[in-house]
């Protein structure tokens, strides 16, 4: 097998070993965690799943909020809506898994202005992780 055959299959494996809140790992400290989009894409499309979405929403419409809202767990909703509601964000992405054996996951990531995706919440059947935004007068990083 060549090599990068070799190491697409790895990353693959180590993709769906983790749950999003495990490889999205929201530091203790209160620092936002800064993701490429296209890890959280690849992520989510190498974990096996019996249902699950991703969703955009734009931060300007409501349909996609609505449907994004009934995929959060209802302690996140306050959350959804204040990131919705900063103008320093531009987009934000919902990624839900139900994996079988190991129950819903899902992760929430918002586009900055600053063209920056930053981790909101990350969850799994073990908790919620979620970064306490700064106030909206201060930068976010």
């Amino acid at each position: 097998m060549p090599e990068s055959l070799r190491l697409a299959a790895a990353a693959h494996r180590a993709a769906a070993e983790f749950t999003f809140r495990e490889r999205f790992k929201i530091p203790e400290d209160g620092s936002a965690l800064v993701v490429d989009q296209k890890e959280v894409s690849a992520a989510y499309h190498a974990v096996p799943s019996t249902s699950g979405g991703m969703f955009v929403d734009e931060c300007t419409r409501g349909d996609e909020r609505r449907r994004s809202l009934g995929l959060l767990p209802p302690i996140l909703h306050e959350l959804y809506e204040l990131v919705r509601a900063d103008e320093r964000f531009v987009y934000i992405t919902l990624c839900v898994k139900n994996r079988p054996g190991k129950g819903d996951e899902g992760l929430l990531v918002g586009q900055a202005t600053n063209d920056k995706h930053y981790v909101i919440a990350a969850w799994d059947v073990n908790g919620i992780d979620r970064w306490q935004l700064p106030p909206a007068s201060a930068p976010l990083s």
